[in-house]
């Protein structure tokens, strides 16, 4: 007891001398955290701290007066932030007896064990740690990536640290620093693992702080396994690492231990990989990553400042359009490089502009709620008088106030702007009121008159505004016509292809024009572009194209003015939805929508476009890409649009529910539940010849058959039946065992069956598109 006591008295004699240095330490702390001081306090208070006898009077009197003036301050930095100073803390640690630093070999713990908290700095916003730890290291993050750079700083040369963190650091690219960290140490183990009953998915790493060369391996352990009997904790105990010898080596040698994958690789495959992304070493992931690493980080280094967004993308669209010009069958390319990306519009009122189709089990659901609201309405004095005013307004019936439904609806906006959506109308959040007639949906000849309408409204604006009279005065014949921009100027009436070239012929006078008067005279005002009339991204350059140009930007206003709409899927279906969708796009409703500061008008470049969608969360299981036909897309419904003639959305739409590129987006690209267009912008895609590009476009169009068939009755057609019978013997007699279907697969009962069959024929022929048949599977997601 004596002995324990007189260490007492000792570690309380050290800890009165290190009293000092800890109070100064926590003045630096909170100083970073924004306490009120500069470096010239600071500098007086550490004097007269650590160094009383070397300050002057006049110094120990401001020190005095300052650390007064902050006491209370610096007491509430104090008990907010906990500062905690390891060197003081474990002086033995990084001191030697006379108080010097430790030599660098020899300064730093010999082990640091960690099981840190799983914090994300979205889930941090409110803690106060995270001024002061921003200023301190120059960067937030995770805090699991603080504790390993604070575990690694506090290690000696040669020590060992073990953690257990999220494994999102395996590709995260706000988190490659870490994954530097320990590409430049000995890494001995680095494993996956699900050790917690909690949706994290974790990793283990042992590293030794030691510098390594290309050739240096390590042991990668694989002890997540999907749907499988997994007792890691009864095999993990067997496997040592000195069992394990782990020689300079380029290759990658696999052990089967248990329900454990172990593979011995060189750490040269992470330090080159894409973004130096971990990932597991398997036979399948060194396929890919030995055939697409290379070509997929050229194509990056050369294309991604330009493609990574759809603003980047649109201002390089020449030099793209060139380069997918320039493609052929075989070529490897990245999917950012042949597909637009766009996330869609918010309306801020989708109970205004959208609704069901009439006959659908939607539609019918809608009309059972209305009689619902009705009665609701009709029971509160206030909410019944407003109402039957606006019913009667509008032409309906006060005795049967849901017969008349235009009417009805018309109610609805100006209710909900006098009375509680919810509280007093019954409204949900998501609630939609409107059937839409099928008689007013709108088809090609509605987009033409929209265009005749546009166009003649543009051609009188272009004539008479007083603006655009130098262009007119030039007597230029227009390139592609016989006729001259004076003869323009009287026409009454232009075709589509005369009227898109006066158009580009105006937009490249004005900016020559403009950039005239800047150099010859800056005073004199510049040409607004206003003056064209065009609205937003308005632009007429391809005839075929100027009706849906025309009905995006001005709206329908002929018979038909609803058109398909399309929102994020709840339901995460695949291959296609099941909301029959419209939106009343008719010119009063785009003006608005296009305006509203409450709106978001975004993504209309692509509208009413085909193109492929998906479900923006999904974990651990392949993409779910859907189908849209022409439509126009909102926010929640991410967009990646292919280029007409460089792809078909169809066969593009086959590539990205394939397993095998949602494979290469989990294993190297982002390993999170997150499906983000920035990341498929990442994804390699290598070309398809026509047959190759035709067969994935069949196999996409009979999932999409089967998908629909499934959402109803469930039974098959003799067609699509006949035709997966046909897949079936494709894939039993050639495909590889992996994709080879069952026997209950072979009786095709339903359609979700026979979707069954079709996807193991698209994951067959991707494979043979990429060049990896047979490699798999390519099915941990």
């Amino acid at each position: 007891m004596e002995v324990v006591k007189n260490k007492e008295r000792r570690w309380r004699d050290v800890r009165a001398k290190l009293k000092p240095l800890l109070d100064l330490g926590d003045i630096w702390i909170a100083a970073l955290d924004g306490l009120a001081l500069n470096h010239l306090g600071y500098r007086a208070l550490a004097k007269v701290t650590v160094a009383l006898s070397e300050s002057t009077q006049d110094e120990r009197t401001y020190a005095r007066e300052l650390r007064k003036e902050l006491a209370e301050a610096l007491d509430s930095k104090k008990q907010a932030l906990q500062p905690f100073h390891w060197r003081l803390e474990f002086p033995d640690v990084f001191y030697q007896t006379d108080g010097s630093p430790r030599p660098e070999g020899q300064c730093g713990f010999d082990a640091v064990l960690g099981n840190p908290p799983y914090v994300s700095t979205h889930t941090s916003s409110e803690q106060a740690w995270r001024r002061g730890l921003e200023a301190r290291v120059g960067y937030l993050e995770d805090t699991y990536v603080h504790f390993t750079e604070q575990g690694l700083t506090l290690l000696r040369p040669g020590g060992l640290i073990g953690f257990i963190v999220s494994d999102t650091f395996f590709t995260l690219e706000s988190k490659r620093r870490m994954r530097q960290w320990l590409q430049q140490c000995r890494l001995l183990c680095l494993g996956q693992c699900d050790p917690f009953e909690a949706t994290v998915d974790a990793a283990i790493f042992v590293a030794r702080m030691e510098p390594i060369s290309d050739g240096t391996s390590l042991l990668f352990i694989q002890a997540r396994h999907e749907n499988e009997p997994n007792t890691p904790e009864q095999d993990l105990p067997k496997v040592y690492l000195r069992e394990f010898t782990l020689p300079e080596s380029t290759s990658v040698r696999h052990v089967q231990h248990g329900c454990l994958n172990l593979h011995v690789a060189p750490i040269s495959i992470y330090r080159t990989a894409l973004n130096q992304s971990f990932f597991e070493p398997s036979p399948p992931a060194l396929a890919l990553y030995h055939r697409f690493n290379d070509a997929v980080k050229r194509l990056v280094g050369e294309w991604w400042e330009r493609i990574e967004t759809s603003t980047k993308f649109a201002e390089n669209e020449q030099e793209i359009r060139e380069y997918q010009r320039s493609l052929t069958p075989g070529d490897v390319t990245l999917v950012g490089l042949i597909a637009e990306g766009a996330q869609g519009m918010r309306t801020a009122n989708n109970g205004r502009f959208i609704g069901y189709l009439e006959g659908t089990a939607q539609a019918r659901e809608i009309q059972s709620k209305r009689e619902l609201w009705t009665r609701k309405w009709l029971s509160n004095a206030r909410v019944k008088r407003a109402f039957l005013r606006l019913l009667a307004q509008n032409g309906g019936d006060q005795a049967q106030p849901t017969s008349n439904v235009p009417a009805w609806e018309a109610c609805v906006e100006p209710l909900k702007a006098k009375f509680h959506a919810r509280n007093e109308l019954g409204f949900g959040r998501t609630d939609l009121y409107r059937v839409v007639r099928r008689s007013l949906l709108a088809g090609p000849d509605d987009f033409r008159f929209a265009f005749e309408q546009r166009k003649a409204e543009l051609l009188a604006l272009w004539q008479s505004e007083r603006q655009l009279s130098g262009f007119w005065e030039e007597h230029r014949l227009l390139p592609g016509s016989q006729q001259t921009r004076r003869y323009f100027r009287t026409a009454t009436e232009l075709s589509g292809a005369d009227f898109c070239q006066l158009s580009q012929e105006l937009v490249a006078w004005l900016e020559l024009e403009n950039e005239g008067r800047t150099k010859q005279r800056p005073s004199r005002p510049r040409i607004p572009r206003d003056a064209l009339g065009f609205r937003s991204s308005e632009y007429y350059s391809d005839p075929a194209d100027a009706s849906r140009i025309a009905t995006i930007y001005n709206g329908l206003s002929g018979r038909g003015q609803w058109v398909p709409f399309r929102k994020g899927d709840p339901e995460g279906n695949r291959w296609v939805d099941n909301e029959p969708l419209f939106i009343n796009w008719s010119k009063e409703s785009v003006d608005w929508l296009s305006t509203a500061p409450e709106a978001r008008w975004q993504g209309h470049k692509l509208f009413l476009t085909p193109g492929v969608t998906w479900t923006a969360v999904a974990n651990h299981v392949a993409m779910k890409a859907r189908h849209q036909d022409s439509c126009i897309f909102d926010a929640d419904s991410m967009r990646l649009t292919p280029r007409i003639g460089v792809l078909d959305p169809l066969t593009f739409l086959a590539l990205m529910n394939s397993h095998l590129l949602s494979f290469m987006k989990m294993k190297f690209i982002k390993h999170t539940q997150k499906w983000e267009i920035g990341d498929l912008r990442l994804l390699p895609l290598t070309m398809p010849t026509p047959e190759q590009a035709s067969q994935l476009a069949n196999l996409a169009k009979s999932a999409i058959a089967a998908k629909r068939v499934s959402f109803g009755d469930n039974t098959p057609p003799n067609e699509l039946v006949a035709f997966t019978r046909e897949l079936t013997e494709d894939l039993r007699a050639q495909a590889p065992a992996y994709l080879k279907p069952d026997a209950q697969g072979l009786l095709l009962p339903t359609a979700s069956d026979c979707l069954k069959i079709i996807e193991l024929m698209v994951n067959w022929e991707a494979e043979k598109l990429y060049g990896v048949e047979g490699l798999g599977p390519f099915d941990d997601f």
